[in-house]
C-alpha cells in the first residue's frame, strides 16, 4: 500500500508543498509477517524531515504492541 501524505493547512501556510509517500508493504517470512514501511520523496527542507527519524519506531513500536497485547505504550505524553 502507498499513500501521500501531506499536513494540513493549520501546519503551515505551504502545506501544500510538503507532500511525502510513505509505503507500506508486509512479506511473508517464515511464520511471521515483515512489515516494512518506507517514507520518501520529501521536498527539500520539509520541516519535519528530522523528527520522522524518531517518531516512525515509536509509532511501529506501538501498532506492535497493540496488536500483541491490545494495549498501546505509554510514552509518557
Amino acid at each position: 500500500m502507498s499513500y501521500t501524505e501531506h499536513a494540513g493547512p493549520a501546519y503551515r501556510e505551504n502545506h501544500a508543498e510538503l507532500e511525502t509517500r510513505i509505503t507500506l508493504t508486509l512479506e511473508t517470512v517464515g511464520e511471521c509477517t515483515k512489515l516494512t514501511l518506507v517514507n520518501d520523496q520529501w521536498p527539500e527542507n520539509h520541516p519535519s524531515y528530522e523528527s520522522t527519524k524518531s517518531s516512525w519506531p515509536m509509532i511501529l513500536s506501538n501498532v506492535k504492541t497493540y496488536a500483541e497485547t491490545g494495549k498501546t505504550l505509554d510514552f509518557g505524553w
